[in-house]
């Protein structure tokens, strides 16, 4: 399941395009007039519209004339395609060095708008919006990320930490630095977040006997582990969703 996570910022990216009150001649941002009406709605822009508008500045080599097409037949959608890698997005479609790299400069202004809104709010009621920024974030990366979310008694992101890169180390150290760090910012509870560079957003045994010693490590100093997101290609998979965050019902997987 892929997420609608770029159709949020659509309206805000259009909109820095039209100020741009310049002729098609003089600026590469320029929007067609039967597009302009849809600026004032959520979402109006198609996928194929929007990659249209796009590909004026992502775009080097003109050479193919049918480039939004070509992507949505490989990819499907705009948002799996920023959630591709370089390569993938090089292998089949023509695209240069160059290329490839503009969509990954968008791809991190994605990123970092989503971040934005995680932050300030109750995140356990919108936790949307933090599975979104994860999802763009960690999608089809090829290492290992283990994060920490650490939350107030709100539910209000008060840090983001980057625990771990690499297989997951499930040894005392590594419990005593999440415990130390929780105490260090005052918080309440956390969230762990973790990618799985296969794509596949499973628990592991692994994933799962983790899970249950910080759980149990953090209960000791009055702190909750609210949840454990797993994210995969496109993908989550949620313990707390799935009745496997508490102490007494950490189970993998069927």
């Amino acid at each position: 399941m892929i997420f609608d996570i770029f159709g949020i910022i659509t309206v805000n990216i259009s909109k820095v395009i039209w100020i741009q009150r310049v002729t098609r001649n003089e600026n590469p941002f320029y929007i067609k007039s039967e597009h302009k009406i849809k600026l004032k709605e959520k979402h109006a822009f198609s996928d194929k519209e929007l990659l249209e508008e796009l590909s004026r500045w992502i775009r080097v080599n003109k050479n193919v004339p049918d480039w939004p097409n070509s992507i949505l037949s490989r990819f499907g959608s705009l948002p799996a395609m920023l959630l591709a890698s370089k390569d993938e997005l090089q292998n089949g479609l023509e695209l240069s060095e160059k290329e490839s790299a503009n969509i990954k400069l968008f791809h991190e202004v994605c990123i970092r708008l989503l971040k934005e809104k995680i932050y300030n709010c109750d995140i356990l009621k919108n936790k949307y919006m933090l599975i979104n920024y994860l999802i763009a974030h960690l999608s089809r990366k090829q290492t290992e990320c283990f994060y920490i979310y650490f939350l107030d008694h709100k539910g209000v992101v008060l840090q983001e930490s980057l625990q771990g890169i690499g297989t997951v180390n499930t040894t005392s150290l590594y419990i005593r630095e999440v415990t130390k760090s929780a105490l260090q910012c005052n918080a309440s509870q956390i969230i762990m977040v973790h990618n799985h560079p296969t794509g596949v957003a499973k628990p592991s045994e692994v994933d799962i006997k983790l899970t249950e010693m910080v759980v149990h490590a953090l209960k000791v100093v009055d702190i909750k582990v609210v949840d454990h997101l797993i994210i995969g290609n496109g993908c989550y998979f949620s313990f707390e969703e799935n009745s496997l965050i508490t102490p007494s019902n950490i189970n993998p997987a069927t």
